[in-house]
């Protein structure tokens, strides 16, 4: 995904094509894999939200969460979308225990960049291995990129593995580097790291304070969501609504 010149002129590839100053161009294949396949945004149409719904969407966020939280889970999707011009050097992570809603939140997030995402499918979770998550987060460019569910439960080898995950791929993140691996043959493999920006969740949070000082974390206590907005925006999130805000919001920048 992401930003690519073509021909002088900037386009945005998703699942659907490219996002261009004129609009979609379906000429523009991008094939996507796995969990990523459901990136695919609609074609650009300013008269598919109106001024009015688009002050709603803000609204929404700026209620979701106390202290106003819900407009910087806002803010970091637009600021994924232009890590090609200047990267992200933190994650996003939303910390709480079981049932503060910190995965529905994060697929409200998610599902700007395609209207199958929710809390429920979304594109990675931490039980998988930190090589994976870091390919993922490198073909993700220019997007975000939910990590879901960082809970270090289980035997010490066990949550030893998980931290050390969190370890490589958020550090991976703000030092845009990713860890040097050698292949069968002794040669250097390619080296991954996250290229737009990683919303990471969980009950708990990676050790290190220098690990946390490169996350901004929102803490969610019980009963510090307001559900009737929630509900709105997952409403939004199905219905591509949200998607299309990102689409138009692409489509303004590819003219810049």
């Amino acid at each position: 995904t992401g930003w690519v010149q073509y021909r002088d002129e900037p386009l945005y590839l998703t699942g659907s094509g490219a996002i261009t100053r004129r609009g979609l161009d379906t000429s523009h294949e991008t094939r996507l894999h796995g969990s990523l396949k459901v990136y695919h945004l609609p074609p650009p149409d300013k008269n598919a939200v109106t001024p009015e719904r688009l002050q709603d969407i803000v609204r929404l966020f700026a209620g979701l969460l106390q202290r106003r939280e819900g407009l910087l889970c806002l803010g970091a999707v637009g600021r994924a979308v232009v890590s090609h011009f200047e990267a992200a050097k933190v994650s996003l992570y939303l910390s709480g225990v079981t049932g503060t809603r910190k995965s529905a939140i994060a697929g409200v997030m998610q599902s700007f960049f395609g209207r199958e995402f929710d809390g429920s499918n979304l594109p990675a979770n931490w039980s998988s291995t930190g090589n994976s998550l870091e390919k993922l987060a490198f073909l993700a460019k220019d997007a975000l990129i939910v990590v879901d569910d960082f809970v270090a439960r289980g035997t010490p080898t066990d949550v030893t593995r998980l931290h050390k995950t969190a370890e490589q791929l958020l550090r991976g993140q703000a030092n845009q580097t990713g860890r040097q691996r050698l292949s069968s043959t002794a040669e250097l493999r390619e080296a991954y790291h996250s290229r737009g920006l990683i919303l990471a969740t969980g009950e708990d949070v990676p050790n290190g304070h220098s690990l946390q000082a490169r996350m901004v974390q929102i803490g969610i206590e019980k009963d510090g969501v307001d559900l009737n907005a929630l509900s709105e925006l997952q409403e939004s999130g199905r219905s591509g609504e949200l998607a299309q805000v990102l689409s138009n919001f692409i489509q303004w920048l590819a003219t810049m």
